[in-house]
């Protein structure tokens, strides 16, 4: 882990979730918004993929949002799934 974090890697993080929120349907004002779980799902690929290759080079603070991020994008697109099969 570094001890410096670079504002520029949390804009892309946030930029990222932010979406695919979007795209989930998951934003204010976002109501009756037709998901899009294509998108939705490459985007959270993406910042997967981001997250594995730049493993052991980020701060704590950094770690903590694209896992936070993560896991709460993984959790929203589970429920827009789930929500599309009932």
């Amino acid at each position: 882990m570094t001890e410096e974090t670079n504002p520029l890697f949390q804009h892309l993080v946030a930029m990222l979730a932010t979406s695919a929120r979007q795209h989930l349907g998951a934003l204010p004002g976002a109501e009756g918004q037709e998901p899009d779980a294509e998108a939705a799902s490459l985007t959270i690929d993406m910042l997967d993929t981001l997250a594995a290759k730049t493993r052991g080079n980020h701060s704590d603070d950094e770690e903590t949002m694209l896992t936070e991020a993560l896991s709460s994008l993984k959790m929203a697109f589970v429920q827009v799934q789930n929500q599309g099969a009932g």
